[in-house]
């Protein structure tokens, strides 16, 4: 990082009056355990902070303006359309933004709330109340999981795997991103949130699995579809929300018909495959998702018609609608009416006639709970309904209109057999099967005479299989809790050892400190070092000429001649000349020494 844009930041921090920056770019640790655990704790960070600043180079270029085209050029950014910094904005307290001042050195700072966004729709324009409820809209804390879809789906990432790691973040889940599949990952979300939107059931893809818990989901968060209206107006779909249990059914109140002979016919309910509008990148073949759903389940599903119902959010929708199976039901714990439990088969475009300017009375009101089907046969569906239905009918009828779902008595023409003649009793009557005995609660004649007995059996069997199960998860957790035992008293004795270890580390460490002090006291210093006299140096001397001087003649040339240091009067020498024109030095007998 440059100098220049560090003093850049510094200085937007003293004008703000704290202490100090978080900085992804250069907060984030380097090492993959502490920076997941640092990422896992980035929501966090924003919502503590005094200050969060929007930085984007386009809103720099941007001169700030009373007629609200800011808080537009902020909705139009690029720092708007990246799934990081909604994290961001979602979870800061109080942002200020950065827009281009009078000083190019210095950027104008203003408040998000009290001077970007709009306060009154009847004092600003139209664009800008809009940008203001898409910003207050993504603000706005996570209730469900629409929630979610809607601030991330139209956003990007830089990596497709952060777009479950930010989802959790922003149901501030910690645990869901790291090494979990996408499957894993969205089972806990949805756990975790406990709501979705109903739009997000009709989504066209693979589901998680095909009985029992989110046997209604996608395997990917991101394939399930976002309610759009929820991007203006807060409070306008609660009546659309559906809650989810721990075990991973969903539940909700929902328009219904049935289904009749007439839909079974080709191109009349046409399955929704929302794959084949875009394709599948690696990251999702690597982790299977955005898988087409099986047309064969929805074919499968139409030969037994009789058990079949479609569900919408509201009568009037066009969209795709939930072709569900149904296979009990059981009371209301609020008291109103029961819940019907159905097996998701798949979402399908209803191709019928559409009534215009009144009410179409195949449709009715009930309350569903998809994905409590597992070990349960499908039932006929007007039965379980308590309505009347004529499946053998091949036409459309509407009826005359109205307001309300229309409940008219018609009989019933597709026929039950020799078995199954028998109406539906009340609880006065034969009575029904209880909701502890074999699932939910339903009446005991949709068995039929001639299969009870197989009934019975299957009880038993299940019975037995629950029983099994109930065992084989007590050993489990006997084991689960035996290696807890086994893995504390290890740690324990593991404490044990590296604490004796530390204190005899400690005990020899203080032992040699005590005998180095001990030498210390002690120590006498070593002799000082005396040289001995240098030997009398042998002088050796080469000569250029034969002739024989004393001590102080010079050479026969006259030049140059050296005398010989030390050796007294009593020895003669031959210096050394050095003139390169000397006779005797050009004569080449110049190797003798002297003695």
């Amino acid at each position: 990082m440059n100098r220049c844009l560090y003093d850049y930041f510094a200085a937007i921090v003293d004008i703000l009056d704290c202490d100090g920056i978080w900085w992804d770019t250069i907060s984030l640790p380097l090492k993959p355990d502490a920076r997941r655990e640092a990422i896992n704790k980035m929501h966090i960070n924003y919502a503590s902070a005094e200050f969060t600043v929007v930085h984007d180079e386009y809103l720099l270029q941007c001169e700030w303006r009373e007629d609200g085209m800011p808080c537009l050029a902020l909705v139009l950014s690029p720092w708007f359309t990246r799934g990081w910094t909604a994290l961001e904005l979602a979870k800061a307290g109080s942002v200020r933004v950065l827009f281009k001042g009078s000083d190019p050195d210095k950027p104008l700072i203003k408040n998000l709330n009290t001077e970007v966004l709009a306060s009154d729709p009847a004092r600003c324009t139209r664009a800008h109340w809009i940008a203001s409820s898409l910003i207050r809209r993504l603000r706005k804390p996570i209730s469900d999981v629409s929630d979610i879809l809607t601030i991330l789906q139209p956003r990007n990432t830089s990596w497709e795997r952060d777009y479950k790691l930010i989802a959790a973040l922003l149901a501030e889940f910690t645990d869901g991103g790291g090494n979990k599949t996408e499957a894993d990952h969205t089972r806990a979300i949805l756990t975790h949130v406990g709501k979705v939107g109903m739009a997000s059931l009709f989504h066209g893809y693979e589901t998680i699995a095909f009985t029992g818990g989110f046997s209604w989901c996608p395997h990917a968060l991101r394939d399930m579809p976002s309610q759009a209206a929820g991007d203006l107006n807060e409070g306008t779909l609660t009546n659309t929300t559906l809650t989810i249990d721990a075990r991973g059914a969903v539940t909700g109140s929902f328009y219904y018909r049935f289904v009749t002979s007439a839909d079974t016919r080709e191109g009349v309910l046409v399955q929704y495959n929302a794959s084949r509008a875009k394709p599948r990148s690696q990251y999702a073949k690597e982790q299977n998702i955005s898988n087409p759903p099986d047309e064969n389940r929805t074919n499968n599903a139409l030969r037994s018609y009789q058990n079949c119902i479609l569900l919408r959010d509201h009568w009037r929708s066009t969209g795709p609608a939930l072709l569900v199976a149904t296979a009990g039901k059981e009371p209301n714990p609020a008291g109103t009416g029961d819940i019907i439990d159905c097996r998701y088969i798949a979402s399908v475009f209803d191709n019928t006639p559409q009534p215009t300017g009144r009410y179409d009375k195949r449709y009715y009101v009930a309350t569903f709970r998809l994905g409590n089907d597992r070990g349960r046969y499908d039932v006929r569906a007007n039965e379980l309904l308590g309505q009347s239905v004529d499946h053998g009918s091949g036409s459309y009828d509407f009826g005359s209109g109205g307001s309300q779902p229309p409940n008219e008595e018609a009989a019933y023409g597709g026929g039950h057999g020799d078995d199954d003649e028998a109406q539906v009793p009340s609880d006065g009557e034969e009575g029904w099967i209880p909701s502890e005995d074999d699932g939910p609660r339903r009446p005991r004649s949709m068995f039929g005479k001639g299969k009870q007995k197989q009934a019975e059996k299957e009880k038993a069997e299940r019975k037995k299989a629950r029983e099994e199960t109930a065992e084989r998860e007590k050993a489990e957790r006997e084991k689960v809790e035996k290696e807890k035992v086994e893995k504390e008293k290890a740690e324990r004795e593991k404490a044990e050892r590296e604490k004796a270890e530390r204190e005899k580390a400690e005990r020899e460490k203080a032992e040699r400190e005590k005998a180095e002090r001990a030498r210390a006291q002690a120590y006498i210093p070593p002799p000082q070092y005396v040289p001995p006299a240098p030997a009398t140096p042998i002088i050796r001397r080469f000569s250029c000429c034969f002739q024989e001087y004393s001590l102080h003649t010079r050479c026969g040339c006259g030049k140059n001649g050296l005398p010989i240091p030390h050796l007294g009067e009593a020895y003669f020498g031959k210096s050394r000349c050095y003139d390169p024109n000397c006779a005797e030095h050009r004569g080449g007998r110049n190797r003798t020494y002297l003695p």
